[in-house]
C-alpha cells in the first residue's frame, strides 16, 4: 500500500492521477509515476512499479478521452446489466438449483432466443420422427 487508505491525502493523490488518465494523459501519468517511484523504497516502491507496469501494458485500452469522443461507454454498467438480464432473469428465480451443465445449456438457449436465432437453431436440429 502506498498511502493510508481512506485519508484525504490518499483521495487527493488518487484523484489527480485519475484525472490524468480520464483526460488521456497516460504518458504524463507514467512520467508522474516515475517521479513517485524515486520517493519510495520497499513495498511502496513495488506498488508504484506494479501500477506503472499495468498502465504500460494496458495503455492502448486506457484512452478514455478517445473512447468518450467516439461515444463509447466507459465502465462496466452495460455489461453488468446485460449479465443480469441474460443470466439472472433465467437462472436466479425462486427455488432454482442448477448443475454447471444444466445452467450452461439453459444459458446457450437463452442467448439464442434473445439474439432472435431460435428458428435458425431448430432448422439445424430437426426433431426426431
Amino acid at each position: 500500500m502506498l498511502l493510508a487508505e481512506g485519508t484525504e491525502k490518499t483521495d487527493k493523490w488518487v484523484e489527480q492521477r485519475l484525472t490524468l488518465l480520464w483526460d488521456g494523459w497516460t504518458k504524463k501519468l507514467l512520467d508522474d509515476l516515475r517521479q513517485q517511484h524515486k520517493k519510495y523504497r520497499g513495498p511502496k516502491r513495488e506498488a508504484i512499479n506494479t501500477l506503472r507496469r499495468y498502465i504500460t501494458v494496458n495503455e492502448d485500452q486506457m484512452r478514455y478521452d478517445v473512447f468518450r469522443g467516439k461515444g463509447y461507454d466507459i465502465g462496466s454498467g452495460a455489461v453488468e446489466g446485460a449479465c443480469k438480464h441474460v443470466v439472472g432473469k433465467r437462472l436466479k428465480q425462486s427455488g432454482m438449483i442448477w448443475s454447471r451443465a444444466g445452467s450452461s445449456a439453459t444459458l446457450a438457449l437463452r442467448v439464442t432466443w434473445l439474439n432472435d436465432r431460435w428458428e435458425q437453431l431448430w432448422a439445424q436440429k430437426p426433431l426426431a420422427a
